[in-house]
């Protein structure tokens, strides 16, 4: 038995991905690292016609005014379902390319300052880690109820 191509069903930088169920669209967009993957049956891929900067039109899409269209016009009542047809009659608001690249920048150090937080962290659960193992014969060990204090809402300190 053939299977069918899946070109169909392919990445590329530039598009975006919608959820259709669950949260209902959120947008991500593309990047070269991502090229060619494939996505999954709950996704929608939306690859832009004209020139836009995909970074603005994910922001835009999962900002209130994108949120709000999503909620007015999804499908079903226990599974919603966001629909192509829906989704080609979302209303864009749609800047000057400038700005849509300073956005798009923004977007960009955004993500390189995140990247850089966790790298940080990263840094310092290793070093920790190190520290301990260097420390592990001396028994550094405290009783975690000994520098915090448990309380449970609503329920006396036994219970």
């Amino acid at each position: 038995m053939m299977l069918p191509e899946r070109g169909y069903a392919k990445v590329r930088e530039g598009d975006l991905l919608v959820s259709r169920t669950g949260t209902l669209g959120l947008t991500v967009p593309i990047r070269k690292n991502l090229e060619n993957s494939v996505f999954g049956s709950f996704l929608i891929r939306i690859r832009p016609k004209t020139r836009i900067n995909t970074d603005y039109l994910a922001l835009f899409l999962n900002s209130y005014f994108g949120k709000i269209q999503v909620r007015q016009t999804h499908t079903g009542a226990l599974q919603t379902n966001l629909t192509i047809p829906i989704i080609e009659n979302l209303k864009v608001v749609v800047p000057s390319q400038d700005y849509q690249d300073e956005i798009g920048n923004l977007i960009s150090k955004s993500r390189e300052s995140v990247a850089q937080g966790k790298k940080a962290m990263t840094d310092a659960k290793l070093q920790i880690e190190k520290r301990l193992i260097a420390d592990i014969g001396e028994d550094p060990t405290i009783a975690f109820n000994s520098i915090y204090d448990f309380r449970k809402v609503g329920l006396s300190h036994e219970s």
